[in-house]
C-alpha cells in the first residue's frame, strides 16, 4: 500500500497516487544518460561532492541537479515557448538538441491533504494555529527541544504542579522576540502559562500546557524516541502547504540565530533549517517539497563556525532560478557505462518526483540531488530502500528484492534514485 509523490495541480501541485507498477529489475550492464552539473575541467558536483554531504564545486552545487536514467526515460523539461513537456533521455543529448536543458524542481501550490489536521492541535482560530505552528517550527529549529514529564515541568515549584511542559531554548533577542511575540497571540501569560530562565546566552523557555506537550510530544513511539532522533509529530503531514509553511519558517528563524558565516555550500546567506539527525533532515526535505519549496541539504561540521550542535542544513528555496534549474548540454549531458540494478516504476499520471541520493553502510543517505519531477518511469537503479508514508503517516524506509518486470515500456530511472511518497 505505497503512494508515491506525482505532480498535479495544473502542474503547481504535488499529489499522491499509487503505482500499478513497482519493482526491482535484475542487475546487468547497459548505457545511461547523466544529467549533472559539471566544472570546466568536466568534474561534477555530485563527485565533487562525494562524502561531505551535498555540498561540492560552486555554481554547480548550488544548482543541485544529478539524474542518471535510461535513454528511453522521458523527462520533463521547458520547451521553447517556457511550457514544460516530456521529452525521452537520449534526445537531449543528441546533436542538434537544445544547448540547455531545463527541468521542474518546485511545485508552488505544494500538497493539499483531503483532511486537514485540526484536532492534534490546541488551537483552532486561524492566526492561533499559524503562531503555534512558528512556534512549534523554531522549537524543533533551536535542535534542543524536549518535552517533560510534570515533576520536572518548568521552572520553579508552582510551574511543576502544571504538568508537563515543553521546554526549548533561544539564543538570541530577535529570537526572543520572536517567541514572546506569538505567545502574545496563543494568549500566554508568563509566569503561569510559561517560563522564561534567561542565563547571559540562553533563555529556556517552559510553557506549562497538557495540550502543548501532547501535540509536541507526537505518537506513544515518537515519545519514547531517544535524543538525537528526533522527528515531526504526525499530525505535520496533515497540515497541508499553508501549514507545513509556518512550520518551516519558525525553523529558519531558529536557524538565523546561528548564521553567524554569511557563507554556506549553497552560496551567501540563503534560507535554513538546522537539525541534529538524518531522519529530521529527511522529514524536513519532504516537508519543505510538500510546502512549495526546492529543498536541499548539506553537512554541517562540527566545528564550523556560527553552527550549533546540528549536523545538517536544508536550504529551501522559491525562486524560479532554483525551482527550475538547467544543465547545459555540451558540458553537463553525458552517456555514462552503468552496470547493476534498475528500478521500475509506473505512474499513473505518468509524473513522479525524485532524488539522486548516496547511502552509506547502514543505509543512511549521507548525499542527495535537488528533488526534481521527471515524466513516467520505469527502471530505477540501486536495490535499497524508498521512503514511503503508510496509513498512519508515519514515513518508513523499505526494501525488496527483483521481481518479474512487469510488461510495460521501459521508461526509466538510475542508479541510486530515491522517491519521496506518502
Amino acid at each position: 500500500d505505497v503512494s508515491l509523490a506525482g505532480l498535479g495541480g495544473a502542474g503547481h501541485g504535488v499529489v499522491f497516487e499509487k503505482p500499478p507498477h513497482f519493482s526491482l529489475n535484475a542487475a546487468c550492464e547497459q548505457t545511461l544518460v547523466d544529467f549533472t552539473p559539471a566544472d570546466a575541467d568536466g568534474v561534477s558536483w555530485w563527485d565533487a561532492a562525494a562524502g561531505g554531504g551535498g555540498g561540492g564545486n560552486g555554481e554547480a552545487a548550488v544548482n543541485g541537479v544529478s539524474l542518471v536514467v535510461t535513454p528511453e526515460h522521458e523527462m520533463l523539461v521547458a520547451g521553447a515557448d517556457g511550457a514544460f513537456a516530456k521529452s525521452r533521455a537520449d534526445a537531449l543529448v543528441a546533436e542538434g538538441a537544445a544547448q540547455t536543458v531545463r527541468m521542474k524542481a518546485i511545485a508552488r501550490d505544494g500538497y493539499t491533504p483531503a483532511v486537514v489536521a485540526a484536532e492534534a492541535l490546541p488551537y483552532r482560530a486561524d492566526e492561533q494555529v499559524r503562531a503555534f505552528l512558528e512556534v512549534y517550527g523554531y522549537a524543533i529549529g533551536s535542535c534542543s527541544s524536549e518535552v517533560v514529564a510534570p515533576a520536572a515541568a518548568a521552572v520553579g515549584e508552582v510551574a511543576s504542579k502544571r504538568g508537563a511542559a515543553v521546554r526549548f531554548g533561544v539564543t538570541t533577542g530577535a529570537g526572543v522576540a520572536f517567541v514572546r511575540e506569538r505567545f502574545a497571540v496563543l494568549g500566554l501569560v508568563a509566569e503561569t502559562d510559561y517560563f522564561d530562565e534567561a542565563s547571559a546566552e540562553l533563555h529556556r523557555f517552559s510553557v506549562c500546557k497538557e495540550e502543548w506537550a501532547r501535540a509536541f510530544a507526537g505518537a506513544p513511539e515518537q515519545q519514547q524516541a531517544p535524543a538525537g532522533t528526533e522527528r515531526f509529530a504526525s499530525w505535520l503531514w496533515q497540515l497541508g502547504a499553508d501549514g507545513m509553511r509556518h512550520v518551516l519558517e519558525g525553523m529558519v528563524v531558529a536557524a538565523s540565530a546561528h548564521a553567524a558565516a554569511t557563507s554556506t555550500a549553497f552560496g551567501s546567506t540563503p534560507r535554513h533549517a538546522l537539525v541534529t539527525s538524518a531522519d529530521l533532515r529527511d522529514e524536513v526535505v519532504r516537508a519543505a517539497v510538500l510546502a512549495g519549496f526546492s529543498p536541499r541539504f548539506a553537512a554541517v561540521g562540527a566545528t564550523e563556525q556560527g553552527a550549533p550542535r546540528c549536523g545538517w542544513r536544508i536550504v529551501l528555496a522559491v525562486d524560479a532560478s532554483v525551482g527550475e534549474p538547467t544543465v547545459r548540454r555540451s558540458q553537463d549531458v553525458r552517456l555514462v557505462p552503468y552496470s547493476g540494478h534498475t528500478w521500475c516504476v509506473t505512474m499513473p499520471s505518468g509524473l513522479i518526483w525524485a532524488r539522486r541520493a548516496r547511502r552509506d553502510a547502514d543505509g543512511v543517505v549521507v548525499q542527495a540531488s535537488r528533488p526534481v519531477v521527471l515524466g513516467n518511469c520505469d527502471q530505477m537503479g540501486n536495490k535499497g530502500a524508498f521512503i514511503v508514508f503508510g496509513k498512519d503517516c508515519k514515513p518508513k524506509f523499505t526494501t525488496f528484492d527483483a521481481v518479474p518486470h512487469p510488461n510495460v515500456k521501459p521508461m526509466a530511472y538510475a542508479s541510486q534514485m530515491s522517491m519521496f511518497g506518502l
